[in-house]
């Protein structure tokens, strides 16, 4: 496997763990907002404005209805853990969680009292069923404690749509760095055998290019013969290679600022180098707006 596949998806993981902190931070959004609704029915029960009973029973049935950024719901447990109220699988109400096992063998009831043991709040992940998939998908939820009523209102999203687009941008980078690579080498190739065949003396430097060595060295001259002009041209083309080689291995490293200066409108490696590099920022943001859609 070449270097250049290797390192060309190094951004990757920036843009995996972007998206996923715009999951969370939208997940926190709308967890504190949804226990803030809850602390308004407890104080109406602490003033006397409505008993405990049904300020506890208003606030399940506000949360039974409550849904955000589409289908996603609240459930509500305590830190027993025993499920208060799942509005989606209402068999579970009521049920002691202390022995749960989800589909990836976690207790994901048993993670959530703990993480609201440790701060009042906190995120875990976990497999769950998803409409429309045959497999679990990856979910990742925040709960949060509402403490007078020892309440753990907890609210989740699939993650499996940013592993997916992560996937396919991923594709999309390798196949474009593949295309780059193969314009280089097929023209290195190309002129390669083209002045082997022109002059024996060169024809181990150009074997040497066409195998993809951007390092041959070719011994400058100053005659302005025929040979000279064909020695000197070959220098300035394994110079070029060089070059854009170079270029290829900025952009490997995740460094996309690289500027690419075709020589002239013939020059068609450095042209399509030049479309290449343009695409892949392209490609860099259509992941940024990714990001911030899922920040929205």
């Amino acid at each position: 496997q070449s270097t250049h596949a290797r390192q060309a998806p190094r951004f990757l993981p920036t843009l995996r763990e972007t998206a996923y902190a715009g999951k969370r931070t939208a997940l926190k959004q709308a967890g504190e907002t949804v226990t803030s609704l809850v602390g308004h029915y407890a104080k109406q029960a602490e003033s006397g404005a409505l008993p405990d009973e049904q300020a506890r029973a208003s606030a399940m049935k506000a949360l039974n209805d409550l849904r955000f950024d589409g289908d996603n719901y609240y459930w509500i447990q305590d830190s027993s853990p025993r499920m208060i109220q799942h509005p989606i699988k209402h068999e579970m109400d009521g049920q002691d969680l202390s022995d749960y096992k989800g589909v990836d063998g976690k207790n994901l009831f048993r993670e959530a009292a703990d993480a609201c043991a440790k701060g009042g709040e906190g995120f875990i992940e976990y497999m769950w069923p998803k409409p429309g998939k045959t497999a679990p998908q990856p979910k990742i939820s925040f709960v949060k404690r509402h403490a007078k009523w020892d309440w753990i209102v907890g609210s989740g999203v699939y993650v499996d749509d940013v592993e997916e687009e992560v996937a396919a941008t991923r594709n999309r980078v390798l196949m474009a760095f593949v295309l780059v690579a193969g314009l280089v080498m097929a023209g290195g190739l190309w002129a390669g055998r083209k002045f082997a065949k022109t002059m024996v003396g060169l024809s181990e430097a150009a074997a040497g290019l066409a195998r993809g060595d951007v390092g041959v060295a070719i011994a400058a001259t100053v005659s302005q013969d025929e040979m000279g002009r064909l020695s000197a041209s070959f220098r300035e083309m394994t110079e070029s290679s060089r070059a854009q080689a170079g270029v290829i291995e900025r952009v490997a490293a995740g460094d996309l600022d690289v500027e690419v200066a075709p020589r002239s409108a013939q020059d068609v490696v450095g042209l399509a180098l030049q479309r290449a590099v343009g695409s892949l920022r392209d490609l860099v943001s259509e992941a940024d707006q990714l990001t911030a859609a899922a920040v929205e």
